[in-house]
């Protein structure tokens, strides 16, 4: 990673042609969890399609902990004595909840107004030892569970192994046997109703395309084809089969990600037809259309399970999608905020001391863990933004001056306190596996909207100094790409650049000191 940013001046274009490399097998990449071998295809046929109404509120009361209040009111579906029939009641529910997130530790516990009670911990034992643990309560008698996750990451392979009440016992493994194919395992013991189980998976990606199948001795198979026909356009397909009952379910979907808006939508073989809308109207400000219909007058209910293969992750696809999403919407979001960063370094550019200045002490205002994520890749996309940009123009620049725009800036620099503050804590949540509140990010991208409007008063001035945002974003788009990634290296800072960069304050720091030395003297007549 210390590499990320070569110099542009050498950059060369080997017109060689490419010689397959003998593949390593001593250094195969770690492998996709075993519950999310079917992601990309979950990303376009599970959609999150909703019916009636909610309100999300969270307010964080400090950096770790934070309050939820969550209202809900819509149909919900129950049973009826006809397979064909869907009957839906009007309900509504209040939700409180309490988050705590460490980077190493991450508390969640929500209390319902039907007298149900979830608790969620995620903690990191060590570097590749985690431990997962949910429970819920509920007056429903025999409907209380609780089930903890212990999982293992080596440098090609993951292990889990899980427990529950109702004495279920669970293990996974997965192993990556090249750089594009992982093949894993998995077997249960329901000790309720004295059920056995052991299934099979593998999972085969390229730049392109991603397939994945998954068989269990339940009786379920389960094929996935992912196509990526670019950076904006997936295509998906799935087909389920149950050996026991012979039932099988096809569906065909799409996924096409807009500037402003994404578009999802699937046809299956039940005839049922579903649609979403996501579109970005400003920033903060989304807009979603949700449609489901079929050609049926009355929608066929019976459908078939789950497509895991094991009691202990059946039901996770929906947070297997919205935690992919965020994750994609924390890049994005990292970007935005590096090349506000950017934008702010050149308006200042015509004083290094000022700039420099700017730079750290809103880095340091920010309290935030130095050698965090987010922090870390600000603190190299400014080292790359001077060390590219800013110091080639050096001798046009006054050094050890005052900016005329400094004063300006000096309102903003709280404003850049906040956001990096709310991107280092939706960055640390989502890196022990949790989920963010949507409100969290619509306060967020306000904060980014309220910066972008201040900046704006004065872009003609970055602008003037050489602020390209298209260039400078194709640049640090890899650095932020790797946020999340299992395997991804320590981000290095340079400490030449570094170096550099705090000489301005260095030489007034000195100055002052030697001035302040040369005052207190006494001359003696």
């Amino acid at each position: 990673m210390a590499d990320l940013f070569p110099p542009l001046v050498t950059a060369q274009i080997d017109d060689k042609p490419k010689v397959d490399e003998k593949v390593d097998y001593s250094n195969l990449p770690c492998p996709v969890p075993y519950d999310e071998l079917h992601r990309e295809a979950y990303m376009s046929l599970k959609t999150d399609n909703f019916e009636g109404f909610r309100f999300d509120f969270t307010k964080g009361l400090n950096q770790k902990f934070a309050l939820c209040h969550s209202v809900m009111m819509g149909p919900t579906e129950v049973p009826s004595q006809s397979p064909d029939t869907t009957i839906k009641i009007p309900t509504a529910h209040y939700e409180f909840g309490a988050n705590y997130a460490d980077p190493k530790l991450m508390l969640v516990g929500r209390v319902m107004t039907d007298g149900r009670t979830s608790a969620r911990v995620r903690a990191d034992l060590t570097d590749k030892l985690m431990m997962k643990a949910n429970a819920q309560i509920t007056n429903e008698p025999h409907m209380s569970s609780a089930m903890f996750h212990f999982d293992y990451m080596g440098s090609d392979y993951r292990a889990q192994l899980q427990f529950g009440n109702s004495a279920l016992i669970g293990a996974n493994y997965i192993q990556s046997v090249t750089p594009r194919l992982s093949l894993g395992g998995e077997v249960f013991w329901a000790g309720g109703p004295r059920k056995s189980g052991i299934g099979y998976a593998a999972r085969y990606e390229t730049d392109k395309m991603v397939a994945s199948g998954q068989v269990a001795s339940t009786g379920l198979v389960l094929m996935n084809y992912v196509q990526k026909v670019s950076d904006k356009v997936s295509l998906a397909t799935d087909f389920m089969y149950n050996v026991f009952s012979r039932e099988a379910v096809a569906s065909v979907g799409y996924d096409y990600m807009l500037r402003q808006a994404r578009v999802r939508g699937k046809i299956d073989s039940n005839g049922v037809a579903s649609a979403l809308l996501e579109e970005r109207l400003s920033m903060g400000l989304n807009f979603l259309i949700s449609a489901e219909m079929t050609d049926r007058v009355i929608r066929h209910t019976k459908r078939l399970p789950q497509s895991r293969c094991s009691p202990f992750t059946n039901g996770t696809t929906d947070d297997v999608s919205k935690e992919k999403e965020q994750k994609e919407e924390a890049v994005r979001l990292g970007v935005e905020l590096s090349l506000f960063m950017a934008e702010a370094m050149f308006i200042l550019s015509d004083d290094r001391r000022s700039m420099t200045y700017f730079c750290f002490l809103t880095l340091f205002k920010t309290k935030m863990d130095r050698r965090g994520p987010a922090v870390r890749r600000l603190y190299r996309v400014i080292q790359h933004v001077y060390a590219t940009y800013i110091k080639p123009k050096n001798l046009v620049y006054i050094d050890g001056g005052k900016s005329t725009q400094s004063k300006l800036m000096g309102t903003f620099r709280q404003d850049f306190v906040s956001a990096i503050r709310g991107l280092a804590h939706i960055v640390s949540t989502l890196e022990i596996g949790c989920l963010v509140k949507p409100s969290v990010f619509e306060q967020y991208n306000r904060e980014l909207k309220k910066l972008e409007e201040n900046l704006g008063s004065v872009k003609d001035v970055s602008e003037s100094f050489g602020f390209a945002r298209e260039a400078i974003e194709s640049e640090i788009l890899p650095l932020w790409k790797s946020l999340f990634e299992t395997n991804s290296q320590v981000i290095k800072l340079d400490k030449t650049i570094n170096s550099e960069l705090l000489r301005p304050l260095l030489n007034e720091l000195n100055k002052e000191i030697c001035a302040r030395s040369l005052a207190s003297l006494v001359i003696k007549p």
